[in-house]
């Protein structure tokens, strides 16, 4: 008996075929082993400086305005003010003091405002009042009492 072998004859490559759907999610994996500790903190924010407690080096306190770290071991250590400078460092000096800022705008004035919100002699505008129950601006300096220059400016029942 005899054998043939049928091998296929070289042709031309076909088209790509349609990609095929996805497949089902898999099952949930094993947890992973627990990482190692991390390293402790180099630092430790302890607040403003209090004499009668105790720090250890990496303690950050503030006192008088600035912030300091402790850098040295001390026996007690007990009452060992930073601004010595023998077992702490500098971290963040205080700025030098700012220049005063302008007036404010408005002015409060006591009294009442007249009832007629005319304006009186020493009225000047932004000034501001308040009678108890609504707060008033005075929107332009008195001239001659006849203008009305008082506006209620707080929220009342709806209404300016």
């Amino acid at each position: 008996m005899a054998v043939i072998k049928i091998v296929p004859m070289p042709g031309a490559e076909g088209q790509q075929g349609e990609t095929g759907a996805v497949g089902p999610q898999g099952p949930q994996g094993d947890t992973g082993a627990t990482g190692p500790a991390g390293a402790d903190a180099v630092w430790y924010y302890n607040g403003e400086y209090n004499p009668g407690a105790a720090y250890v080096i990496g303690d950050v306190v503030t006192y008088d305005g600035q912030l300091w770290y402790r850098k040295n071991a001390n026996g007690g250590n007990v009452g060992d003010t930073p601004s010595e400078g023998l077992f702490w460092d500098l971290l963040a000096a205080k700025g030098a003091q700012g220049e005063a800022g302008p007036a404010g705008s408005f002015i409060y004035k006591s009294g009442a405002v007249p009832p007629t919100h005319h304006g009186s002699v020493g009225d000047f505008k932004n000034d501001v009042r308040y009678d108890g129950t609504h707060l008033y601006i005075c929107v332009e300096d008195y001239t001659d009492g006849n203008a009305i220059i008082w506006k209620r400016i707080n929220w009342a029942s709806g209404n300016w």
